[in-house]
C-alpha cells in the first residue's frame, strides 16, 4: 500500500462519494477533513488491537508518515480499542471506523477486524496539493457476507516467485480476501519441499527434460505464511490425490498402480498412504492453518481397473463401486488430518461416495454441486467453473492473450450470487472464491492481467453480499482502484468500452465471432453515441474504420451521427491508461428501412443479444 492517489477537490458531506472497494456496509460521511500529520501517534489498547495496527503502520509508513506508539489516549491521534460487546453484528472480521477533524478511531473485535479498518481508511485517503494526506470526515461500519473469501493460484502448472507470490497476498489483503489457495502439486510439478521425500522435488519440480526445476524451500513457505498471517490471509496448500498426481508418480513410480492405465493416479496401496502421511504431516507443521486441500477431482478409474491389488481391496471391502474406493482414499486423508487437528478440504468429484462430516466441499462444478453438498450437510465453498474460473477470456480472444476456451467478463463475475442454503435450511454457502489455473498463464504479468480487474469483482460480492444492482456503483469506483494497481506496478486489463445510442429504436446483433464487435440496425437518420469506460484515462475513437490509437480523436461529449438511407458508419473505440490501450469496441451503425426483430439469432458462435436494454451494446456470452 505504497502509492496514495492525489486527493480529488473538496466536497460536501451530501456530495461525497468514496471509491471502496469493496463496498462498505455503512457509510455516513461527516462534515470536514482530517489532515494527516508528519508524525503519527497511535494507541493501540488490548491485545486484538495491538496485532491488527500492523495494516495501519505499514500504510502510514509507505505513505512517508512516522508512527509513535503511545500509551495517552487524549495525545493520540489514532486509537485502535476494542468493539463494543453489544455490536455483535461485526463478528471477528468487521470494524467501526470514525474519522473526524480531530483525529481517527478504528474499532472491532479481533486483528482481522481492525486490519480490514486500515485498508478502508487507506482507500479513503488521498494526498492533497499540498503534499499533505488527508481523509474526509466519515463514519463507516462494516462486516463481511461471507466468511471464506478466497483466490486461489495453481503453482504446479507454472511455478511463479515468492516475490510474485507476496504481491498476490498484498492484492488480498487490500480487497479484504482472507484465503490464499495454493495448488501446490499437480501432474506437471510438485512445488513443495518434503524433507521425508526428497525425490519429489529433485525428480517431480523438473520438466521432463530437467531444463527448469523449481520449488518452494520449507524455509520460502514459512516466510510467505508468516507474511500472509500478517495480512490476515490464510494460506490452504492443496496436495491434488488421488488423481493428478504425475509429478508424485515420476519421482516414486511404486505409489502407481501396476498393469497400466492412467499413471498419474495413486494406488490405493498403505504404501501410498504411508507417503501421503509423511507429506501430509510435513504440510500441517508449515502451514499452521485449519484447512488442508487434499483434492479429488477428476480421478481416472482406468489404472484401478486394471490392478490386481485394487481387485483385491475391492473384494476384500465389498465394495460394488470405483466410487467406494475413491470415498476409502477420502476418508483415510480426512482421519490423517482430523488427528493433527486440521479439517479436509475436498473438490465436489469427492460427492460422489461418502465424504466424512467435518469436510469443507470446495463446489467447482456449478450450483447442482453445491446443492448436492449441502443437502448432505457439508460447509460448501462456490468456486463455478464459469464465472469464478479466471484462466478464462475476459472478453475478444482476438485480443487477449493466451487463455481457456471460455469467457468470464468483469460484470458476468459481479453478477454471480451462490446459493445460500440447502433444502432443509442446514448448512449455508461458507464463502466463494476464484481459481486460476496456470495451463496458459507463465509469467506474473500475464497471471495479474488475468487476475485484475475481476478479483475486485469477486472481493466485493464475497464481503458485500447480494447486492448484484450496485454493478453500476462498482463502475463509477473502479477508475480510482485501477489507479492504485498502475501506481503499484500491477498489470490489468483495462476494461471495454460501452455504446450508448439515444435518438432513434437500434436492434443489435453480434458480428463474425468477435464478442467485442456488433452491428447496430436503426430506421433513424440521426443517432448520438456516448461512450464510457470504467477507467481514468480516456477514449479515442474513429467513424472511419481505421483503428483507434493514441492520436485518434479523444472522446468528450456524445458523438452525432447521419446516416443516409443503406448507409453504414463503423465506430471502433477503446480506453487508454498510462499509454496502454485497451480491448477494441466495435459498432457497425447501418441504416434500414425495416429493424430487425427482437432476439433474432445472427451468429452461431455468439449468444443473442436481447432487447431488455435497448439502446445499450451489452458484449455477449460464450454459448
Amino acid at each position: 500500500m505504497s502509492a496514495v492517489a492525489p486527493a480529488p477537490p473538496p466536497v460536501a458531506a451530501e456530495s461525497f462519494a468514496p471509491s471502496v472497494v469493496p463496498r462498505p456496509k455503512e457509510l455516513s460521511p461527516r462534515e470536514g477533513t482530517y489532515e494527516w500529520p508528519a508524525t503519527m501517534r497511535v494507541v493501540a489498547a488490548g491485545r486484538e488491537a495491538k496485532a491488527g495496527a500492523g495494516a495501519l503502520e505499514r500504510f502510514a509508513r509507505g505513505a512517508g508518515i512516522a508512527v509513535t506508539e503511545t500509551a495517552e489516549r487524549g495525545h493520540a491521534d489514532v486509537v485502535l480499542e476494542t468493539a463494543r460487546s453489544s455490536d455483535t453484528a461485526l463478528g471477528s472480521e468487521g470494524y467501526i471506523l470514525k474519522v473526524r477533524a480531530n483525529g481517527i478511531s478504528l474499532a472491532a473485535n479481533g486483528a482481522a477486524g481492525f486490519n480490514h479498518a486500515a485498508q478502508t481508511l487507506a482507500q479513503l485517503t488521498a494526498r492533497a496539493p499540498s503534499g499533505r494526506l488527508q481523509t474526509h470526515a466519515l463514519e463507516v461500519r462494516d462486516w463481511p457476507a461471507f466468511g471464506w473469501r478466497g483466490i486461489h493460484l495453481d503453482v504446479s502448472r507454472h511455478y511463479f516467485p515468492l516475490e510474485t507470490l507476496k504481491r498476490y497476498v498484498d492484492l488480498a489483503e487490500r480487497y479484504k480476501l482472507n484465503v490464499f489457495h495454493m495448488h501446490l502439486t499437480d501432474d506437471e510439478g510438485w512445488r513443495i519441499e518434503i524433507k521425508r521425500r526428497p525425490l519429489l522435488t529433485e525428480v517431480g519440480s523438473c520438466t521432463p527434460d530437467r531444463r527448469s526445476c523449481a520449488y518452494y524451500t520449507q524455509t520460502q513457505i514459512r516466510e510467505l505464511v508468516a507474511y500472509a498471517r500478517e495480512r490476515n490471509v490464510e494460506i490452504v496448500p492443496e496436495i491434488d490425490v488421488p488423481g493428478h498426481s504425475g509429478a508424485a508418480t515420476r519421482s516414486y513410480p511404486d505409489l502407481a498402480c501396476e498393469g497400466g492405465g492412467d499413471p498419474s493416479v495413486l494406488c490405493p496401496t498403505e504404501q501410498t498412504f504411508a507417503f501421503l502421511d509423511d507429506v501430509l504431516t510435513e504440510v500441517v507443521q508449515l502451514f499452521p492453518g485449519p484447512y488442508v486441500h487434499v483434492g479429488g477431482d477428476e480421478v481416472s478409474r482406468r489404472s484401478w481397473r486394471s490392478s490386481a491389488e485394487v481387485a483385491r481391496l475391492m473384494r476384500r471391502n465389498k465394495w460394488a463401486s470405483y466410487d467406494a474406493l475413491q470415498a476409502y482414499f477420502t476418508q483415510r486423508l480426512a482421519g490423517s488430518l482430523a488427528r493433527q487437528q486440521r479439517r479436509a478440504v475436498v473438490w465436489d468429484d469427492a460427492l460422489s461416495g461418502t465424504v466424512p462430516p467435518n469436510t469443507v466441499i470446495m463446489a467447482w462444478r456449478g450450483e447442482p454441486a453445491a446443492r448436492l453438498g449441502l443437502a448432505r450437510g457439508f460447509d460448501v465453498v462456490a468456486v463455478p467453473d464459469g464465472p469464478l474460473y479466471f484462466d478464462g477470456y475476459q472478453g475478444d480472444p482476438e485480443q487477449e492473450p493466451s487463455a481457456m476456451r471460455f469467457r468470464a467478463t468483469l460484470e458476468q463475475v459481479y453478477r454471480y450470487r451462490p446459493v445460500a442454503r440447502s433444502p432443509a435450511g442446514g448448512h449455508g454457502i461458507v464463502g466463494m472464491q476464484a481459481n486460476v489455473w496456470t495451463e496458459q498463464i507463465a509469467t506474473p504479468d500475464h497471471l495479474f492481467y488475468m487476475l485484475l480487474p475481476r478479483e475486485l469483482a469477486l472481493a466485493e460480492t464475497a464481503w458485500a453480499g447480494s447486492d448484484a444492482a450496485e454493478w453500476l456503483g462498482f463502475q463509477r469506483r473502479l477508475p480510482a482502484q485501477l489507479q492504485w494497481l498502475s501506481a503499484n506496478g500491477y498489470r490489468f486489463r483495462i476494461p471495454d468500452v460501452a455504446f450508448t445510442f439515444s435518438g432513434g429504436a437500434v436492434r443489435f446483433a453480434p458480428q463474425g465471432t468477435s464478442v467485442q464487435s456488433a452491428r447496430a440496425y436503426t430506421s433513424a437518420s440521426s443517432l448520438r453515441l456516448a461512450l464510457d469506460a470504467p477507467v481514468a484515462g480516456e477514449i479515442r475513437f474513429t467513424t472511419d474504420g481505421t483503428l483507434p490509437t493514441a492520436r485518434a480523436q479523444k472522446y468528450a461529449a456524445p458523438v452525432a451521427l447521419r446516416l443516409a438511407p443503406g448507409e453504414a458508419v463503423v465506430v471502433q473505440a477503446a480506453a487508454f491508461v498510462d499509454g496502454r490501450r485497451g480491448p477494441i469496441g466495435r459498432c457497425t451503425v447501418r441504416r434500414t428501412a425495416t429493424l430487425p426483430p427482437p432476439n433474432q439469432t445472427y451468429s452461431s458462435w455468439t449468444a443473442l443479444i436481447s432487447d431488455q436494454r435497448p439502446g445499450i451494446y451489452v458484449p455477449p456470452r460464450f454459448p
